[in-house]
């Protein structure tokens, strides 16, 4: 009973890994909702966060949202419109946890019990946004950029 929970669970959720992958390919790869698209692949780290894991959870999705609605007005003007609901940035992001290492190797990431976010932003090529997300969120060098509770 309990195999045929987690095989059925494990299908869902390829198949569901499935869609979004195909709806990414779709929005980047062809005109979507009138508009060239750019994406760009996205890793929110976080310094450490007390709490149960739900808890650094809810942190974590906090700061990522709040990170999208600073994002929002810098894409476009009026995103309440009905025109500008079709020209916001698209964020999707994913829980990840730290694998164990193959080969003998180390733990890359022990903060948060190693649980961090992975993401794709996708901005339409004509927005206000005129610089790159790397450059807009200040992100120099090697393109870390970890966010803190406050």
């Amino acid at each position: 009973m309990a195999w045929d929970m987690y095989e059925n669970s494990r299908q869902c959720r390829f198949k569901l890994r499935s869609e979004y992958q195909n709806w990414i390919h779709e929005i980047l790869n062809t005109e979507w909702n009138g508009l060239l698209w750019t994406g760009s692949l996205v890793t929110f780290m976080f310094n450490h966060i007390p709490g149960s894991f739900n808890r650094k959870c809810e942190v974590m999705e906090d700061e990522i949202d709040r990170v999208y609605r600073t994002l929002v007005p810098q894409v476009e003007r009026f995103p309440t419109s009905p025109a500008g609901s079709k020209r916001l940035p698209i964020l999707l992001t994913f829980p990840d946890t730290r694998q164990q290492p193959h080969c003998g190797g180390y733990w890359d990431a022990v903060i948060n019990d190693g649980l961090h976010y992975h993401g794709i932003i996708a901005i339409p090529t004509e927005s206000r946004l005129k610089v790159g997300l790397k450059f807009h969120f200040g992100i120099r060098g090697s393109g870390t950029f970890a966010l803190g509770t406050r």
